[in-house]
């Protein structure tokens, strides 16, 4: 069918109406509210550490957002390259880290960055 099973309902409901102060639960809601919120801060800011130890990758922490966005230097030799492929600097990129290293991001041009700029998420 079309409509989630009985567990996901719940689980929605439970999230757009979480427990309120006075409640039995309220307490370890905000516990662990807080315990996951922590988790996501801590390996947003390691994997923008991360990135801007890369020769040539420059990232902004995120904000807000549950996905860093890092520009990337790629020499002009790289873009004529693209060019010729009737590609973007940065999908070039992103298949070639796919192909050669398994990881795989999405092209920051489908998301309307600046002309010049070159990155994914």
């Amino acid at each position: 069918g079309l409509c989630s099973g009985l567990a996901g309902q719940v689980m929605t409901s439970l999230m757009v109406n979480p427990p309120r102060v006075g409640d039995a639960s309220y307490e370890s809601f905000v516990s662990e509210e807080k315990a996951i919120y922590d988790g996501l801060v801590r390996r947003s800011r390691a994997l923008v550490q991360g990135l801007n130890a890369i020769p040539g990758v420059t990232c902004e922490q995120a904000e807000g957002a549950m996905y860093a966005f890092p520009s990337i230097a790629i020499p002009q030799s790289a873009c004529i390259e693209a060019d010729k492929r009737n590609q973007t600097p940065d999908l070039m990129y992103a298949i070639s880290l796919l192909e050669e290293t398994g990881i795989c991001v999405v092209p920051a041009s489908g998301f309307g960055q600046r002309i010049g700029r070159v990155g994914f998420r």
